[in-house]
């Protein structure tokens, strides 16, 4: 089941009316049955799927809890339960990419996101930071929350559960929020990004066609094709679950206003990256190696690069596994490598970069000059990896790069594939996402506010986005819905 379909609306308005309607003491339970309709929905190989995932991680916390006093036995649970479920994720992936998948067997919806939190509940209850849940229901819940199926945002047992066991009341001013979130996300989905999307895909393919120009706008498209799709997504999801009185983690901050590269991955997928850097950065720059490295460092390239060195290191290793994350093939581990080399980079030349930007910023406006330049190199940096992401192989992308240094060209290509009034509304849409992004950035809490608004300022502005979307939304029949980018991962 699609979240950008009326039956997914339908299918969220009855499960709000049911769950306030009973008992605050059994709400939770709605939400299970609820959750568990979906995920039948979605196809019941994907049900089956986490349920035995889910027991797996249930049962090997259960035994961590029982034999905390004996740590290598503790290791070998939290081993393992990772190396299970990892392992099957890795292999269902591999053989869906490669086709080779069983008849009748489907790569269950969210695979990533449910597995990524379930074991970092297994890992926050082996660090004890948590104590293991008895109730296997709670942990089911936990893993596979409805609205969080499809793209995340992925959570913590502390940030999630405790909303989920707790009993809701109807708030109105919560309940209008959650709908202006979704109302946005569907505007960014059906009319920016399912507008846009079919125009990149022929460009991308007739690159060598075009001058370099065009190439390079193309690689922008789909910067802003990806960030309407998947925030739009997310948007949708956590207005779903605000209907429902939970409150889940932001997952984009305007991720094109970032002026450095790890500013950058601080507001893109920000879930994902506080998952690797909680689970894998941190404790390998703690580990035994990253303290030899450290050293080594310090005794080759002086204390501050040493310092250094085990960030950048562990750095590379977890942005070329958010590469391999999007695929098994050498784009993806491409495009990993490249944010790797460019963060692991800005880590070890820090001392430099502070120097240059103390001596700019004494001068009159040259605070404002090196925020500019640091978006500017950070935009640049970003595009280039768009063409990794939008291609299926290194000849392309780098052909595609080719075109800008050796064709640019000034001309119009023939046969553009956006009409005339598609490329009007797509402007204006963007214009107006680019609007709100910046209000956004100046006053976070925004939606907040528009939710305590008089009640004419909430219902026009929610009506009228409503009835740009109905007017200008890619939908209906004789549309081939796009799937969400990130939901098959």
């Amino acid at each position: 089941m699609s979240v950008v379909s009326f039956e997914f609306l339908g299918f969220l308005a009855a499960l709000a009316v049911v769950y306030y309607v009973l008992p605050m003491r059994v709400r939770k339970w709605a939400l299970l049955a609820g959750s568990a309709a979906f995920w039948l929905l979605c196809g019941w190989q994907g049900a089956a799927y986490l349920t035995a995932e889910t027991l797996l991680i249930w049962g090997c916390a259960r035994l961590i809890g029982r034999f905390s006093e004996r740590r290598g036995v503790c290791r070998a649970l939290l081993i393992g339960g990772m190396v299970t479920v990892f392992g099957a994720m890795v292999l269902m992936k591999a053989l869906s990419q490669l086709q080779a998948l069983p008849d009748g067997l489907l790569v269950p919806i969210g695979l990533s996101y449910f597995t990524f939190q379930s074991v970092g509940y297994l890992i926050d209850v082996y660090r004890g930071k948590i104590t293991p849940e008895k109730n296997y229901a709670k942990v089911l819940l936990f893993a596979g929350f409805f609205p969080q199926m499809t793209q995340g945002p992925i959570t913590t047992w502390k940030q999630l559960m405790p909303q989920l066991d707790s009993p809701h009341c109807l708030s109105p001013n919560g309940f209008v929020s959650g709908v202006f979130l979704m109302a946005w996300g569907f505007f960014k989905k059906l009319v920016i990004a399912d507008r846009l999307m079919p125009a990149v895909s022929v460009l991308v393919a007739t690159a060598q066609e075009l001058p370099g120009w065009l190439v390079l706008a193309t690689a922008a498209m789909y910067a802003i094709v990806l960030y309407a799709d998947f925030s739009g997504g997310i948007d949708i999801i956590r207005g779903a679950a605000e209907l429902l009185g939970i409150d889940l983690p932001e997952n984009f901050r305007r991720p094109f206003f970032a002026a450095s590269i790890a500013d950058y991955w601080r507001r893109w997928h920000i879930s994902l990256g506080v998952w690797f850097r909680t689970y894998l950065l941190y404790p390998l720059v703690a580990s035994r190696a990253g303290i030899g490295l450290a050293k080594v460092g310090k005794r080759l390239f002086g204390a501050k690069a040493g310092r250094a060195m085990p960030g950048a290191a562990a750095s590379m290793v977890v942005f070329l596994l958010i590469g391999v994350w999007h695929g098994f093939y050498w784009n993806a581990v491409l495009y990993g490598l490249w944010f790797g080399l460019l963060t692991a980079a800005g880590m070890l030349l820090d001392p430099q970069f502070r120097k240059i930007r103390k001596r700019v910023t004494a001068h009159r406006g040259g605070a404002a000059l090196m925020k500019a330049f640091g978006w500017l190199r950070t935009m640049a940096a970003v595009l280039l990896a768009q063409f990794f992401a939008c291609t299926t192989s290194p000849g392309m992308a780098f052909g595609m790069m080719g075109r800008i240094f050796t064709d640019f060209g000034a001309g119009m290509t023939r046969n553009f594939p956006l009409g005339m009034q598609d490329g009007v509304v797509a402007i204006i849409a963007v214009l107006l996402m680019l609007l709100v992004d910046i209000l956004c950035e100046k006053q976070p809490d925004l939606r907040k506010k528009l939710a305590v608004s008089p009640l004419y300022v909430r219902w026009t502005l929610l009506m009228g986005l409503m009835f740009l979307t109905l007017i200008f939304g890619c939908y209906g029949a004789g549309f081939d819905r796009a799937a969400f980018l990130y939901a098959g991962f």
